[in-house]
């Protein structure tokens, strides 16, 4: 889980999860990463290229410089993402996605197309 925000809305941010054989360049990395995006949070496969598998939509969407609260779940094969507005509470946006495509791996930070900012970022094993 961390603290996430954009710095513009052209991209997305979020965090990796069962990451392994990470390289250079755009989705060079086998695992799942979930982010916030000007719309709300989306969940996707990378296997250097990205595969969508959930996405949901915040009322109002995420604005530039406004930090959510980004916590990730992995549990088996399910995968659950929560974003929650610390600036307002109410704004919150939850999704889910199941695929058993990783098992393990390294958790890190991803952005695309924008600059981001991390917060309070922890990892722990369930």
């Amino acid at each position: 889980e961390s603290d996430v925000s954009l710095a513009n809305t052209s991209g997305n941010a979020g965090l990796l999860v069962r990451a392994s054989n990470p390289g250079v360049g755009t989705d060079s990395v086998d695992g799942y990463y979930i982010g916030l995006t000007s719309t709300g949070i989306v969940i996707g496969k990378e296997s250097y290229g990205y595969t969508p598998l959930a996405a949901a939509t915040l009322p109002g969407g995420i604005a530039a410089n406004t930090e959510f609260h980004l916590t990730v779940v992995a549990k088996g094969c399910a995968l659950t993402a929560t974003a929650v507005s610390l600036n307002n509470p109410t704004d919150e946006v939850q999704t889910s996605a199941t695929d058993c495509t990783y098992a393990t791996g390294a958790v890190g930070l991803r952005t695309y197309g924008t600059a981001a900012t991390w917060r309070q970022f922890t990892a722990s094993a369930i």
